[in-house]
C-alpha cells in the first residue's frame, strides 16, 4: 500500500512531505526557489540522497542555492527510520532485512512530486553521496524508466549490483571518486557487513568500466588532466567516454577522500581524507544532470 499526504504545494521555500510505503512511514524534504514559476512550464527536479549516518544534504551540497540559480526544485528523500538505504539485496542492510523497498519508495516520491509541484516528468534526476551514492547506482540500474540521469559521488558498486544491473536502455551517468577514499577503497574490498554474506565492492575502475560497457561506449575513454588550481594535495582527471548511447563521465580525484568535493570538510564525518577544491561538485553535477532528458 502507498499513501501520500495529497498536498499540492504553491509556496516557495522548504517543505516536508509524508508518505506511507508498504506500511513504512517515509518522508522527503524539498526546496522550491523563487525562480520557479508555479504557473509556468514544468521544471526539473534534482533528488539528493544522504549517506549514513544521515547528513543535511542541503547544507553539505549547497543544492538549494543552485536550485535558485538554475530554476529547479531540490528534493531530499529520507531513508527509513533515519538509517541507511536498502541499496542492494534483500539482506544487505538492516532496513532491507526489515522489508524496506527503497526502489519503490523513490518511485513513489517521483509520483508524488509530479502530483504536488510543477515537475517535468522527463527531467527528474538522482544524485547521492556515500551510502546514498550506492543507492544512486541501484537507481541507475532499476529506475531509468522514471529518472532521466544519475550522479553517484563517493560510492562504489558491489558484485551484486553488477550481476543485477540490466537497464532496458542506456543510462546517462556521471561518477566521482577519490583515490584515497577510506570508505570505498580504490582497489575494492570485501563489504564489512554481516548480512551481506561475502559481497565484494568492486575496484572503482571496474565499476566505471562496467558503465561504459552498459552504455555501449568505446573501451578507452578520453582522459583529460584538468589544470591544477589549488594547493590542496589533490589533482583531477575527467574521463569522457566516447561513442556512447548515453553520456558517461567519470571524475578521478587523485588524493581525494570521502567528501563532497569543494564543500567544507567539517560537514562530513571524521577521518575521511582530503576534500578536493579542484572540482566544484555541485555545479558539475547540476550541469550534467540538467542537460539530460528522459
Amino acid at each position: 500500500m502507498t499513501v501520500t499526504d495529497g498536498r499540492v504545494l504553491t509556496e516557495y521555500g522548504a517543505h516536508v512531505k509524508y508518505l506511507t510505503v508498504d506500511g513504512f512511514n517515509r518522508s522527503y524534504g524539498l526546496y522550491i526557489p523563487e525562480s520557479v514559476d508555479f504557473n509556468g512550464p514544468p521544471v526539473p527536479i534534482i533528488m539528493v540522497l544522504h549517506g549514513f549516518p544521515p547528513l543535511d544534504m542541503s547544507g553539505v551540497t549547497g543544492m538549494n542555492d543552485a536550485a535558485g540559480l538554475e530554476g529547479f526544485i531540490a528534493v531530499y528523500p529520507k531513508a527509513n527510520a533515519g538509517a541507511e538505504w536498502a541499496m542492494a539485496c534483500d539482506r544487505c542492510s538492516p532496513n532491507a532485512a526489515r522489508g524496506v523497498d527503497d526502489v519503490k519508495d523513490l518511485r513513489v516520491v517521483v509520483e508524488d512530486l509530479i502530483q504536488s509541484v510543477p515537475a517535468d516528468p522527463d527531467r527528474i534526476y538522482l544524485t547521492g553521496f556515500s551510502n546514498g551514492g550506492i543507492m544512486t547506482y541501484r537507481g541507475a540500474c532499476e529506475l531509468a524508466d522514471d529518472i532521466a540521469a544519475f550522479a553517484p559521488i563517493g560510492a562504489g558498486m558491489w558484485t551484486w549490483h553488477i550481476n543485477n544491473c540490466k537497464p532496458r536502455d542506456a543510462v546517462p551517468i556521471m561518477m566521482i571518486n577519490g583515490t584515497d577514499d577510506p570508505q570505498f577503497p580504490w582497489e575494492g574490498t570485501e563489504v564489512p557487513a554481516p548480512l551481506v554474506g561475502g559481497a565484494v565492492q568492486l575496484p572503482i575502475l571496474e565499476h566505471v568500466a562496467a558503465w561504459g560497457e552498459i552504455n555501449g561506449c568505446d573501451a578507452q575513454p578520453d582522459i583529460v588532466e584538468v589544470e591544477d588550481m589549488y594547493d590542496d594535495g589533490t589533482t583531477l582527471e575527467r574521463w569522457n567516454f566516447t561513442r556512447c548511447a548515453a553520456e558517461t563521465v567519470f571524475y578521478k580525484i587523485e588524493g581525494g577522500g570521502h567528501t563532497w568535493p569543494s564543500m567544507e570538510s567539517e560537514d562530513f564525518y571524521p577521518d575521511v581524507g582530503a576534500t578536493s577544491l579542484e572540482l566544484a561538485a555541485t555545479d558539475t553535477v547540476v550541469a550534467f544532470l540538467l542537460r539530460q532528458r528522459r
